[in-house]
């Protein structure tokens, strides 16, 4: 049988088996309980052949008064989970009576790591909902005609149940008019980007057993890790691949978690499958990876999470989302910046285009530009040229001291590279104000603290700028190794408002503005700093 054919037979057999649902449930329910019973089959499958010799184990480890009995019993099995009930599926079947007590019992066989799996599902209503409308029985016998559907890992492989999975997903989901791609990522799509990627990794295809850690933070059913897996493997059969994810929704974690235990006996990939938020809870923080690859949930809020994000969000860059928070509606922002955080190697967004920014979104692109220490230019995926501000600082004008400096300095940190700009807004002259990420670091911040550019305290109290500059001003950096650098508000002011000469009261006093303002440049450290002379002239 061609394989479209297989996947094609065993996702509709499991689709018929739902027409036993109507009436007593809703479709909405349907795959609350085929899914769950269809990873049980596959697993108990799985501990077939190992069943006598886990039983015997188990009794042999508990003569002994033995009470860590986890590892060996995995041993016996030939995996990372096992079962030590008397029962199997089948035998299950054979005392219908007690059928809901006895598959409760069954269930609480499986180690942990599998109970949490079910637990996920939350399996236990299941089997009540069914025993209510007398449907559990005939439930469970229909998965168990083996002439009709083989689900065993020997005849189905783990790439094959992938797409099983994810087959009877969109079917479900279509039912209900939802969008399938909130589950899972086609696996046409996954192949592109996984081969696009690994292109990159020339070192990969050496002879050495090399090691790759790979993570997907919204890994769904885990079809991506699982491919990127097989194809590192195919490229060199040496290396070692850790995977690493995290799901939101429980019930496609758990066929996650539950696809990684069959496919690696040691059950170290399926432990790395974390379930909870990434945005709000992430278990992997401390992590850095070699590939991340992921299919962002575009277009999805992030409300659920937004004490947890404007909280971290309030740590700048030593938290993950310091280039600023997109609207509530473009959670894939947060995503991206999440990644860049956490990348080594390797980056790839599944996705038809970034958003090229708006007040309050971010802009995303490749600076093309750079006009002078504090403005530049970004042209995004969509080929729309952006003109950026530096939101919060001012840096040296090109005529004055350290201008073409301060020029360098900043295309040395941004020119040619991508990076990430949270927009603030525009300015008088239509340029985006904008907080910008590159690298994983702050250039606003960091141009401050290579003494570059001063805090623009007109429009910025923040305390980290007043910080950088501070400790720029002590190091003597940049600018700050002049005594009698002028700040560019005032520079401009002179340039542009100085009366005339003729007028010897009005430039005396400016003068004096002036030489006050210098000194309280050098003596002066408060958030109040260099106010004296400070003028309305814009930016």
């Amino acid at each position: 049988m061609n394989e479209p054919a297989k996947f094609n037979n065993v996702v509709s057999f499991l689709w018929a088996i739902a027409d036993l649902l109507n009436g007593a449930f809703k479709k909405s329910e349907f795959q609350k309980i085929i899914l769950p019973f269809t990873v049980l089959r596959r697993l108990d499958y799985a501990l077939e052949k190992t069943k006598a010799k886990v039983l015997e184990t188990e009794h042999t480890l508990k003569e002994k008064g033995l009470e860590n009995r986890h590892g060996q019993l995995c041993r016996a099995a030939g995996y990372a989970f096992y079962n030590t009930s008397k029962f199997t599926y089948e035998s299950l079947l054979h005392d219908d009576a007690n059928l809901a007590l006895n598959l409760r019992q069954y269930v609480m066989g499986f180690s942990p790591n599998v109970r949490e799996i079910f637990a996920a599902f939350n399996f236990d209503d299941t089997i009540r909902d069914l025993g209510r409308v007398n449907l559990l029985y005939l439930l469970m016998e229909r998965f168990n005609e083996k002439s009709k559907v083989d689900l065993r890992p020997a005849a189905m492989s783990n790439h094959e149940m992938g797409y099983v999975f994810e087959h009877l997903l969109r079917k479900f989901n279509e039912a209900l008019n939802e969008n399938p791609g909130e589950h899972f990522t086609p696996r046409d799509g996954i192949r592109l980007m996984v081969d696009l990627v690994l292109m990159l990794d020339t070192a990969l295809a050496g002879n050495e057993a090399v090691t790759r850690t790979v993570n997907d933070c919204g890994c769904g059913t885990g079809g991506i890790l699982s491919i990127t897996k097989d194809h590192i493997l195919q490229i060199n059969p040496l290396a070692k691949v850790f995977l690493y994810g995290q799901e939101l929704n429980p019930f496609t974690w758990a066929i996650a978690r539950a696809d990684m235990l069959i496919l690696e006996p040691e059950g170290k990939d399926a432990e790395n499958i974390k379930l909870g938020s990434t945005l709000s809870n992430d278990p992997l923080r401390d992590k850095r990876f070699d590939f991340q690859l992921v299919n962002p949930p575009y277009g999805d809020e992030w409300s659920k999470d937004f004490d947890a994000v404007t909280t971290e969000a309030a740590r700048g860059f030593d938290g993950r989302f310091g280039a600023g928070l997109p609207r509530k509606s473009v959670g894939q922002m947060l995503f991206l910046q999440h990644f860049i955080q956490i990348a080594v190697v390797f980056l790839a967004l599944f996705c038809g285009g970034v958003a090229n920014g708006a007040n309050g979104e971010s802009i995303v692109g490749r600076v093309v530009g750079v006009h002078d220490g504090d403005t530049i230019t970004v042209l995004t995926a969509e080929k729309n040229s952006v003109k950026i501000r530096l939101e919060g600082i001012d840096a040296p004008e090109l005529k004055q001291a350290f201008g073409s400096k301060s020029k360098a300095e900043l295309s040395g940190l941004v020119f040619g590279k991508e990076v990430i700009v949270a927009d603030k807004g525009t300015d008088r002259y239509k340029r985006t104000l904008g907080r910008v990420a590159c690298n994983g670091a702050d250039v606003n911040l960091e141009m401050v603290k290579r003494g570059m550019a001063w805090r623009y305290v007109k429009y910025s109290k923040e305390p980290a700028l007043i910080s950088g500059e501070k400790e720029a001003r002590a190091a003597g950096r940049g600018l700050w190794a002049e005594d009698k650098a002028i700040p560019p508000w005032i520079w401009r002011s002179k340039k542009n408002n100085l009366p005339s000469s003729g007028d010897a009261h009005e430039n005396s006093k400016t003068k004096f503005q002036m030489e006050s303002q210098l000194k309280h440049n050098r003596m002066h450290t408060t958030q109040n700093e260099y106010l004296t002379g400070q003028t309305a002239i814009d930016l």
